[in-house]
């Protein structure tokens, strides 16, 4: 009876090291399916729109979310945008161990669109927005160095 019962164990052993090799593959594989990388984007090349003649600027000093810092970089972008149109590009400023982000945005004096900024991280090639954080305001600053604006981005899936 022992002889029977040992081709059985190997056949019902054989079908759970099979099951647990099917089951890591699958969840192998799902994983791979959702990574970051499904998320990377082309490095953008924003641009202020020379040609016009904007007769109104706004400051803005920013910084990054705490989540986002472990990945920045001094070669990142950060740009801000008054509806679809970019307005301005960020200057990285360090003092001591803090990051900043200075901002012109430009506009006319009559105007309020909202303003949004988009951030693209070079070392993961993500892009990331706000959304709208506030509207256009001549001659308004939009936080300050003792008191920066923490930008609340959502990576652009």
């Amino acid at each position: 009876m022992g002889r029977l019962a040992c081709p059985q164990i190997k056949q019902k052993s054989m079908k759970k090291i099979l099951n647990s090799l099917l089951m890591l593959v699958l969840g192998f594989a799902l994983l791979t399916a959702c990574s970051d990388e499904d998320h990377t984007q082309s490095k953008p090349i924003w641009e202020v729109d020379t040609s016009i003649n904007f007769s109104a600027t706004m400051t803005a000093i920013v910084i990054l979310p705490t989540n986002l810092l472990e990945y920045a970089q001094d070669s990142d972008l950060l740009a801000v945008f008054v509806g679809e149109e970019c307005r301005g590009k960020g200057e990285l400023v360090k003092k001591g161990d803090t990051r900043y982000y200075y901002l012109t945005i430009k506009g006319f004096s009559e105007e309020s669109g909202k303003v949004s900024f988009q951030y693209y991280n070079t070392s993961r090639s993500f892009l990331f927005t706000t959304g709208a954080v506030t509207n256009f305001e001549p001659n308004a600053v939009w936080g300050v160095i003792d008191n920066p604006k923490t930008l609340n981005l959502v990576l652009v899936e």
